[in-house]
């Protein structure tokens, strides 16, 4: 995961050294067409990068999103295998008040339903709450990365 490093939509330079700089990351998408193409794109990069994605962040969900988190978490999987969903950040007007107001979302109203769903992602990255998916070993991790790029590029790590 590249700390503090957020990427604008699509694959640009900035996107790609941050992947290859990131040992592991976690992607966010919108529930909507182009951003999961978007993000399919870029967990394909970070795979031939040898980043590994740790699972996927679903922003601004709720009943105005083009798709539900199930259908987002079911292309992903038919499109890449195993890939969780780690948390669903629902749409909330707060967080607009919060952006308005030149403050974070988690100060300006940290009992909003975006701050508690930010706030409980934090705990998972940090460790301090249980994952949705057992992790891998990260000599399962480092194997399943030299196959891949063996695989792409015909080289060895």
């Amino acid at each position: 995961m590249c700390p503090g490093r957020d990427g604008a939509a699509g694959i640009q330079d900035a996107t790609i050294i941050s992947i290859a700089a990131a040992r592991e990351m976690i992607p966010v998408c919108n529930p909507t067409y182009t951003s999961l193409v978007d993000a399919y794109k870029i967990v394909r990069l970070a795979n031939i990068l040898g980043s590994w994605t740790r699972g996927i962040v679903v922003n601004r969900t709720g009943k105005a999103a083009d798709l539900t988190p199930d259908e987002v978490e079911s292309f992903l999987c038919r499109a890449l295998g195993a890939l969780p969903i780690l948390s669903e950040i629902p749409e909330d007007p707060k967080v607009q008040e919060a952006e308005l107001a030149g403050v974070p979302v988690v100060v300006y109203e940290p009992d909003c339903e975006a701050s508690v769903a930010i706030g409980n992602l934090a705990k998972l990255v940090a460790g301090e709450a249980n994952l949705p998916y057992v992790p891998y070993e990260e000599r399962a991790v480092a194997e399943t990365t030299a196959r891949l790029v063996r695989a792409l590029t015909g080289r060895n790590i």
